[in-house]
């Protein structure tokens, strides 16, 4: 959802930090680091008069609309007491979007940069290859590397998953096959999964960005 925040005052302050959603009598915080577009960041500031737009995101049940958006702002005193504000409406339903974005059309070896506004890094499949020996199973190749000014701390976290003939490939290694190795700036990494084998004359390799973008690398047997 967008939100519109401003500066009315005179001084400096921060945008409201704590940002939830209300379903059902459940509370759900906003998301960071989604890869949606003009995505709000709960750490910036606002100069007085400035006015920003934001998108807020939050992954909460499949319903027809939140309830209630309350947001909480907080500060200390010059005691140090902490001081805080909180403001609550009532949500129309046209004011609730569920975006999803699927990049598809990609093929092995081709480069997908993926950005917000703290991270920027690449992905590459460099391979899907079936085994065609005894073992019989299919590999997937993956390089990242970090092009951002700070550590990623595991830009591979999300669902991922190979298709053959419109059905997923069993892993051979787990829902969790490697330990995530934060990436440096500048650093690259490469990771290896292993499926089952499979005979399609063609297949893909989804992989879950963020909570609501999903990139497809295609792939001929």
């Amino acid at each position: 959802m967008l939100v519109e925040v401003s500066n009315t005052g005179d001084e400096t302050v921060d945008v409201p930090g704590d940002v939830t959603v209300e379903v059902d009598g459940e509370r759900y915080r906003h998301l960071m680091n989604t890869g949606v577009g003009n995505e709000y960041d709960q750490l910036s500031s606002l100069e007085p008069g400035e006015r920003i737009v934001r998108t807020l995101a939050f992954d909460i049940p499949d319903v027809d609309a939140p309830d209630r958006l309350t947001t909480t702002w907080e500060a200390r005193d010059l005691t140090g007491a902490l001081l805080s504000s909180t403001a609550e409406w009532e949500l129309a339903p046209e004011a609730v979007t569920q975006p999803g974005k699927r990049i598809d059309g990609l093929a092995v070896g081709d480069v997908l940069e993926v950005r917000d506004q703290r991270t920027r890094y690449e992905l590459t499949v460099t391979a899907i290859e079936t085994d065609r020996g005894d073992d019989g199973r299919t590999a997937v190749t993956l390089d990242v590397e970090n092009l951002g000014p700070s550590t990623i701390e595991d830009p591979i976290h999300h669902r991922l998953a190979l298709v053959a003939a419109d059905e997923p490939v069993e892993r051979l290694d787990g829902d969790d096959p490697f330990e995530p190795v934060p990436l440096e700036r500048g650093e690259r990494s490469r990771v290896e999964l292993a499926f089952e084998g499979d005979s399609a004359e063609s297949r893909h390799f989804e992989l879950q960005l963020t909570p609501y973008a999903t990139a497809v690398w295609e792939s001929t047997a």
